[in-house]
């Protein structure tokens, strides 16, 4: 699976346009309702879709602070903070997509180490738009497809180090063998983590032909019913977005979205678009520490 990442540019929306936001009526009304209320209208004003930060909902999860955590208040505005992306954490299925559970727990390990605290998604939105308490050394922890790997491996690991994670999850894949289920993600969430959505079915969201009320609309309203919490995040299949995609991404309800790009900083320009690093399975402590923008102990 190749990853690309396709930047959206010169994208503009007009109120009551229909060409953009409901470009396809039997999409919509295949979908969830969404109050105008729950997302601002997004400002375009460079590359891509983002909220105004004066109407953007708070959103209701929080982080699980550590022993140690210092937390101060971050004005609205750009945030320094990395998005790792994980797949599977396994000892049984090595390849790109897959990180053996010990370099995990050494990676966990080193994140502690060198001073950082995991937060949410959601939080990290909201303190870009809005400001919000953070800690220190911020940092989001990701994993897409929901592997079942990522329950019995990671997250026992990531308890162990204080660690909160967000996992994006392919609502068909539900309740499938080797992916989390109702009870798995309940769990998680009760620890504090984050569940958004990966599309329906994990397609090309740019492909011919795609149904986004489905892909977008349909895996949140499944999810929501499902957990029975809100679901706020998108993370895109493979990365791919084109202005379609970020329309209908708003238009369904999401607060932001994330794709797959090397970059550590975040801003209102790049809340549908925020970048992700991959963690590759040969990395080494000095790879994973190179990716970092804190990688010295205080």
């Amino acid at each position: 699976m190749k990853v690309k990442i396709i930047l959206v540019l010169s994208i503009f929306i007009i109120a009551g346009c229909s060409g953009q936001v409901n470009d396809n009526l039997s999409e919509v009304e295949s979908s969830p309702t969404i109050e105008a209320s729950q997302t601002p209208k997004p400002v375009i004003p460079t590359s891509t879709l983002v909220p105004t930060a004066s109407s953007t909902p708070s959103p209701t999860d929080t982080p699980t602070l550590t022993p140690t955590a210092t937390w101060a208040f971050h004005a609205a505005g750009p945030l320094v903070a990395p998005i790792l992306m994980y797949h599977h954490v396994s000892p049984d299925n090595p390849g790109r997509y897959n990180v053996n559970p010990e370099n995990f727990e050494n990676q966990m390990k080193r994140l502690k180490e060198l001073g950082y605290t995991s937060i949410t998604t959601n939080l990290l939105i909201e303190a870009v738009l809005n400001g919000a308490e953070l800690p220190e050394r911020p940092i989001v922890i990701t994993f897409d497809d929901g592997q079942l790997s990522v329950f019995e491996h990671a997250f026992p690991i990531m308890e162990k180090y204080g660690f909160i994670g967000n996992v994006y999850i392919v609502s068909n894949y539900l309740e499938v063998e080797d992916y989390m289920g109702k009870t798995e993600l309940l769990e998680l969430v009760d620890a504090g983590w984050e569940v958004g959505s990966h599309s329906a079915s994990h397609a090309d969201l740019t492909g011919e032909g795609i149904d986004l009320g489905k892909e977008l609309g349909i895996s949140k309203d499944t999810l929501e019913k499902t957990l029975g919490i809100k679901i706020t995040t998108l993370a895109y299949p493979f990365g791919t977005v084109n202005e379609r995609v970020v329309n209908k991404a708003y238009n369904y309800g999401y607060y932001g979205a994330l794709g797959v790009a090397e970059g550590v900083e975040h801003t209102r320009n790049s809340i549908f678009y925020l970048n992700r690093i991959e963690i590759f399975e040969s990395f080494d402590l000095t790879d994973f520490e190179n990716i970092l923008p804190w990688n010295e102990i205080d």
